[in-house]
């Protein structure tokens, strides 16, 4: 019952957060594949987030657990690093580079500080002032 007031909730809030288009979601619906079948499904984006943080170097990145620590938490990419690093950013530490948004924060923005490395917890290394993180769709 629970669940599908929370759908309810969710279809009528996308009414209209789309410039004027309804939104129609439908059931999944099973496609054929040359002797296999795919099922294909509507998906639903609840917004989008700063998420995989952009590093200069490996080590930079705040993750340190082994069960974390995989490039899917991280991307490298020192000419994108290098921009931000330079780049003029909002009130809230937003920026556009390239089409793509992103979120600067300050060594001031933490508001949890660890008296070290705790498993499952973002270390901030405190040699870096800034750590950057790429805006991506939740859904």
């Amino acid at each position: 019952m629970i669940g599908i007031l929370f759908m309810m909730v969710m279809v009528l809030s996308l009414q209209g957060a789309f410039d004027g288009e309804k939104p129609e979601l439908r059931n999944p619906k099973l496609v054929a594949d040359g002797g296999s079948q795919n099922t294909q499904w509507d998906t639903v984006y609840y917004g989008y987030y700063p998420q995989t943080e952009i590093v200069g170097e490996a080590g930079q990145c705040g993750i340190k657990t082994n069960l974390w620590n995989s490039e899917s938490d991280y991307s490298l990419e020192q000419e994108v690093y290098a921009k931000l690093e330079k780049a003029r950013y909002t009130a809230d530490g937003d920026t556009v580079l390239n089409g793509i948004k992103y979120r600067r924060m300050k060594t001031e923005d933490r508001t949890y500080i660890s008296r070290g490395e705790i498993d499952n917890r973002y270390f901030w290394n405190a040699k870096i002032k800034c750590h950057y993180f790429r805006y991506e769709p939740i859904r």
